[in-house]
C-alpha cells in the first residue's frame, strides 16, 4: 500500500518582487483575488537562483510551487492589521477553497520582506493579534454602545467623539452645552491624520465626499430621534452613553483592520470587513459599514478574539447564505459574543459594492 505524499511546509522570506517575478515565472493563472499580478514577459525569463525558491539545478521546489498555486487562484484571501503598542501585525491568508484547512498561504508583511508560510498557521495569527490586543487581560466590557445609523449618521458618531475626546482626563466642559452644527462639520473637514482624528479618519476608509450642513443637520435630526443626541435650540448635545464611550476610548491604544472577501462561481465576489478602535481601558470599539448603514459596537477584546477566530477557522460558513455564526462554539472559551445584530450582518456580506481589493501590496500602517 503507497503512503500518500505531503508536501513539506513551507517557511521563507521573499521580497514583493520575487513574489510577482517568481508567481509569472511559473506561469499560472492568476484568480481576482491574488496577490500576484500577471505580467507580459518579453523574451525569456531570466533564471531563478534564490535556494529559498529552486534546488541546485534551478528546478522550482514542489512546496513552494503549492503555496504559489494557492495564492494564485484563491476562492478566499482575508487581510488582518492590528496596530498595537508593542506590536504591528499586518498578514494576509489564503485559502485554496472555501473548505480547506490544510491548503492555506500566508504572506506576513516586514519591513523590506514577506514571510511565505504554508499552512499559514493560523493559530500562531490568531496568539499574536490576542498578545497585541493584551485580551487575557481586557475581558470585561466596561461600556456598552450598541448604535446603528446611517452613513452619515455614522459620520457624526465619529466627530462627536473627536469633539469628545478627554483633556487631561476630562470630557471638555463643552459637552455639557453642546456642540453647533458649525463645529460638527470642521471636524468633519479635518486632515486625515491615521486614527488621531476618528471623523476624518472614518472618511477616508470608507472614502466619502464631504458634506452640506443640511446634510449634516438631517444626520444629527436621525441620532436625536435614536436618543444619542439632544438638540438644545442650535446646538446637540451628546447623550451620555456618547460621552462615557469617548471617556473610555482614549488614550487610544490599539487598532484593528479585518477584511475578507471570497469568490463563488456563480455569485461573483463578496467581502466584508470591520474595524477596531481599543482605548485605554481595554474596550474595543468595532465598527461595520454597509452601503447605507453603520453599526458601531463596543465589545471586550475576548469577544473580538472569537469573532476572528470564527471568521478565519470557518470561512465556508461565513460566507454561507444560512450563516448563523451564533450557534458556533468558540474556541477557547465558548465566550458569548456581545452583539447577535453584528455578527448576522457579518454573516451575511455579499451585497458590498465595489471591484476586489487586492491585499498586496498595502500602504504600511500608521502610527498611533
Amino acid at each position: 500500500m503507497s503512503k500518500r505524499s505531503r508536501t513539506k511546509p513551507v517557511d521563507i522570506e521573499i521580497t514583493f518582487e520575487q513574489l510577482q517575478s517568481f508567481g509569472n515565472h511559473l506561469g499560472l493563472e492568476f484568480g481576482p483575488l491574488s496577490p500576484i499580478v500577471e505580467a507580459r514577459l518579453e523574451g525569456p525569463p531570466e533564471p531563478v537562483t534564490d535556494p529559498n525558491l529552486v534546488n541546485k539545478r534551478g528546478k522550482p521546489l514542489p512546496s513552494v510551487v503549492s503555496a504559489f498555486m494557492i495564492m494564485a487562484k484563491p476562492e478566499v484571501a482575508s487581510s488582518l492589521v492590528l496596530i498595537a503598542p508593542d506590536s504591528v501585525v499586518d498578514v494576509a491568508i489564503f485559502y485554496r477553497s472555501q473548505n480547506s484547512e490544510e491548503h492555506s498561504a500566508a504572506l506576513h508583511k516586514g519591513e523590506q520582506t514577506l514571510k511565505l508560510l504554508s499552512p499559514a498557521h493560523k493559530n500562531e495569527i490568531l496568539a499574536r493579534i490576542h498578545n497585541g490586543l493584551d485580551a487575557a487581560a481586557f475581558a470585561e466590557t466596561p461600556i456598552e454602545l450598541d448604535a446603528r445609523a446611517s452613513t452619515g449618521g455614522g459620520w457624526v458618531l465619529w466627530s462627536l467623539m473627536d469633539l469628545l475626546r478627554p483633556t487631561d482626563g476630562e470630557v471638555p466642559k463643552a459637552a455639557e452645552k453642546g456642540f453647533s452644527t458649525k463645529q460638527i462639520l470642521e471636524s468633519m473637514e479635518a486632515p486625515v491624520q491615521g486614527v488621531w482624528n476618528l471623523a476624518a479618519y472614518y472618511r477616508h476608509a470608507l472614502e466619502l465626499s464631504l458634506p452640506t450642513k443640511a446634510e449634516v443637520d438631517g444626520w444629527c435630526e436621525e441620532l436625536a430621534i435614536k436618543g444619542f443626541l439632544e438638540k438644545s435650540k442650535t446646538r446637540w448635545k451628546a447623550a451620555i452613553l456618547l460621552r462615557a464611550v469617548a471617556e473610555d476610548l482614549f488614550p487610544l491604544r490599539s487598532h484593528l483592520h479585518f477584511k475578507m472577501s471570497a469568490q463563488a462561481p456563480e455569485e461573483g465576489i463578496g467581502s466584508l470587513r470591520f474595524w477596531g478602535l481599543q482605548g485605554d481601558s481595554g474596550t474595543c470599539l468595532l465598527w461595520h459599514a454597509l452601503p447605507d448603514e453603520t453599526q458601531m459596537l463596543s465589545t471586550s477584546t475576548m469577544n473580538v478574539m472569537g469573532i476572528l477566530r470564527k471568521m478565519i477557522d470557518q470561512p465556508a460558513f461565513v460566507f454561507s447564505s444560512e450563516a448563523d455564526i451564533l450557534d458556533l462554539p468558540t474556541a477557547p472559551d465558548d465566550i458569548t459574543l456581545a452583539s447577535e445584530t453584528l455578527i448576522q450582518v457579518l454573516a451575511r456580506p455579499a451585497g458590498l459594492p465595489g471591484p476586489p481589493e487586492r491585499l498586496f501590496p498595502s500602504a504600511p500602517p500608521e502610527k498611533l
